[in-house]
């Protein structure tokens, strides 16, 4: 009886204990199912993340170069609706006066960017490694994850410039990612949170320093093309310089030649009579040289070699002399007549 007790007892024991370790199985694999789930969810994240940025860089890769801004606003749009921030801004930095650098930015409907803003960024995002600002320091180390600028809490900052300046903007957090091209600093992408802070985690960082590399070497391009353009407008005018001033030279010449022409002319004339014929052709001659020289003289003042003068002529002799050419070449069917004012 007294053995029948004790196996009793270690049976209920042994069921206890059983019951205790699927309830501790049970829990563990709740345990499990949930991290699976998150782990799934961030997973998903992540890829629907890099299906985002694939998109856009294949975007932007068959965006004709004229049509690079409106790729890349297109491609702020979208990153700022899957990263739920407020604005998204690329600032590039200007490397030539003659160049037009103009920023991109998306804002949230019902949102606009404020005065000077995304342009500010620089001044905060890609200065040196320390800003002194009204006595009060603050190193961009304190806040740097992978080579960005990581504010999670603008309100947590110490009294600075710089606090004044993302406050005046409404910003609450703010994430401002270097772009790189060709190993040089030309700009930065900034995300601002204004609604909420925004939490960054470290895989999302990393994902938008490559749309950063991507909108930098999109961007790029353009730039590159438009100062081959510019080049290529600074050439065509250098040889236009150059071929006025070769056509100018020429026309020093030939109104050298010209000038032989027209003494000799004269002293033609003063030796024959004015009835004969031989004057008359000589005349014509002298009259061809004088026509010559002013064209040479428009030449001249069009290269900016001599100052355009401006002088009174009178048009009966030109015209007589105009109809007269004519005559001679138009057949003897057609004759050619003239009513001019006294």
């Amino acid at each position: 009886m007294e053995d029948h007790r004790h196996a009793e007892t270690l049976a209920w024991i042994f069921r206890v204990l059983l019951y205790l370790t699927s309830v501790l199985l049970l829990v563990y694999l709740g345990h499990l199912y949930v991290r699976l789930g998150a782990n799934a969810r961030t997973l998903k994240a992540r890829s629907d993340f890099e299906h985002l940025i694939a998109g856009i860089s294949a975007q932007l890769i068959d965006t004709p170069l004229d049509r690079t801004g409106d790729g890349v606003r297109q491609g702020l749009e979208q990153l700022g609706r899957h990263t739920s921030v407020d604005r998204v801004g690329v600032v590039l930095q200007k490397v030539d006066d003659a160049l037009d650098v103009r920023p991109y930015a998306s804002c949230r409907e019902g949102l606009d960017p404020p005065n000077g803003w995304p342009d500010a960024a620089l001044a905060i995002g890609c200065e040196c490694p320390q800003h002194r600002i009204r006595r009060s320091t603050w190193s961009r180390k304190e806040y740097e994850r992978h080579g960005c600028i990581d504010i999670p809490s603008v309100q947590a900052l110490q009294r600075s410039e710089l606090k004044s300046r993302l406050m005046e903007r409404g910003i609450r957090s703010w994430l401002c990612v270097p772009l790189w091209h060709a190993g040089n600093r030309v700009g930065c992408l900034c995300f601002d949170a204004i609604e909420r802070e925004k939490r960054w985690a470290d895989d999302d960082i990393a994902l938008l320093r490559t749309i950063g590399e991507i909108f930098a070497s999109a961007l790029g391009r353009e730039q590159a093309e438009r100062e081959k353009q510019t080049l290529e407008l600074r050439l065509r005018h250098a040889r236009r310089t150059e071929a006025l001033g070769t056509l100018a030279g020429i026309a020093h010449d030939f109104d050298n030649i010209l000038a032989a022409i027209l003494g000799y002319a004269e002293m033609a004339l003063g030796r024959l009579r004015r009835d004969s014929r031989e004057w008359q052709h000589v005349q014509e001659v002298r009259k061809a040289g004088e026509r010559a020289r002013d064209i040479v003289d428009r030449i001249l003042a069009f290269s900016g070699r001599t100052e355009q003068r401006h002088r009174p002529l009178r048009m009966r002799p030109l015209l007589d002399e105009t109809a007269g050419l004519l005559g001679a070449s138009l057949p003897a069917t057609v004759i050619l007549r003239m009513r001019l004012p006294d």
